[in-house]
């Protein structure tokens, strides 16, 4: 089996019905997923894929888990941060989880419509065709690292040098 490495956590942010878990899964060692739905936690606890399951939001999740020195090797969140107003905590927050060297993956909205600008406390975001994309500081935005997990894994190992993918 191919494996991140052995022995890591992964943290599922939105979880949802474990289609992210079920995609992990296989490698990671210890599985933690949580989701402000309790009908989508139930969904996911039903596959039997999580070590834990938490029905929190993410900010208040991270912090429980803070007092418990819980790190997490990988965070996921897909299709999360569109749900979240002010991404400083929330990205804070997860820094404070992560294992030294740990990872933050997450995927974030595109449409192929005309570009919709949004400004918050981050700066001024743009997303439209490739082209035209670019982060709060204005800096174009990088191609996805990955389409899917194999993929994620293989940018991983490629990044790491020393991890088993």
């Amino acid at each position: 089996d191919r494996q991140i490495a052995g022995g890591e956590a992964m943290l599922d942010l939105g979880c949802g019905t474990g289609l992210g878990g079920a995609a992990f899964r296989p490698y990671v060692d210890w599985l933690v997923g949580v989701d402000i739905s309790p009908a989508m936690v139930a969904k996911a606890r039903s596959k039997g894929l999580y070590d834990r399951l938490a029905v929190l939001d993410l900010l208040h999740f991270l912090d429980v888990d803070a007092q418990s020195q819980a790190r997490y090797h990988l965070v996921v969140a897909a299709d999360v941060f569109v749900y979240v107003a002010d991404l400083k905590p929330s990205f804070a927050a997860i820094a404070g989880a992560l294992a030294p060297n740990g990872l933050l993956a997450f995927s974030v909205e595109s449409h192929d419509g005309e570009g919709a600008d949004a400004v918050g406390e981050l700066g001024q975001g743009h997303a439209g065709p490739p082209e035209q994309r670019h982060d709060a500081r204005g800096d174009p935005l990088a191609e996805p690292v990955a389409e899917d997990v194999d993929q994620f894994l293989g940018a991983v190992s490629a990044v790491e040098g020393e991890r088993d993918v």
